[in-house]
C-alpha cells in the first residue's frame, strides 16, 4: 500500500472505503474526481496515482476497499505511546494523574509490559495492578527497568550497579 493511502486521515480513508465499495468511485480515477467525491485538496493527485497502481495490479475498487479496511484494523490494534505529565499540579494546565494512568495502562496490558522508571514509591501498591494482570494473563511478558539503590557498604555482585533489569517469568 502506498504512502498516499496511509497518510490519509482516518475519516477520509473511511469515506474512500465507502465510495469504493458502493461503486461511486471507479478505479482508476483522476485527482479531480477524488477532490469532488472525497473533498480532498493537495493529496488528491498522489492518491489517484496510488489507486491507479493498485488497479494496474488487478485490484478492483471493492478489493482496494477491503485492503484499506484491513490496514485500518491493524492500525487500530497498534499501541500508541501515552505521554503523561508527572509532577506538581499547575493551574491552567490539564494533567492526568500519573498513578491513575499507570494503573490503567498496566490493567489493560494484553501481550507485554515494558516499565522503566528512575524511582518508584510504595512498591506493593505500585505493582498490585500489574500482579493482578499477570495472574489474569499468564502469557503476559513483563520487563521492568528501574534504579535500585543499595547500601554504600553492599558489595554483593548482584547489586554492583545502580540500574537493574528485572524480567519476570513464571517457573
Amino acid at each position: 500500500m502506498t504512502e498516499a493511502l496511509l497518510d490519509l486521515p482516518a475519516h477520509i480513508r473511511q469515506r474512500l472505503v465507502s465510495a469504493l465499495k458502493s461503486g461511486l468511485l471507479p478505479v482508476p480515477c483522476s485527482g479531480q474526481t477524488l477532490r469532488s467525491v472525497l473533498g480532498l485538496r493537495s493529496s488528491a493527485d498522489d492518491l489517484a496515482k496510488a489507486l491507479e497502481g493498485l488497479s494496474d495490479q488487478g485490484f478492483t475498487g471493492p478489493a482496494i476497499a477491503i485492503l484499506i479496511e484491513a490496514v485500518n484494523h491493524a492500525a487500530a490494534r497498534t499501541s500508541v505511546p501515552d505521554i503523561v505529565w508527572s509532577g506538581p499540579t499547575v493551574p491552567g494546565i490539564h494533567a492526568r494523574d500519573t498513578r491513575r494512568v499507570y494503573d490503567e495502562l498496566l490493567g489493560s496490558a494484553k501481550r507485554s509490559v515494558w516499565l522503566s522508571t528512575f524511582a518508584f514509591f510504595d512498591g506493593p501498591q505500585a505493582f498490585k495492578v500489574l500482579a493482578r494482570r499477570m495472574e489474569e494473563i499468564p502469557d503476559l511478558e513483563v520487563r521492568i527497568l528501574l534504579n535500585v539503590q543499595r547500601n554504600k557498604r553492599d558489595t554483593d555482585h548482584m547489586t554492583s550497579g545502580n540500574l537493574g533489569m528485572l524480567r519476570i517469568s513464571r517457573s
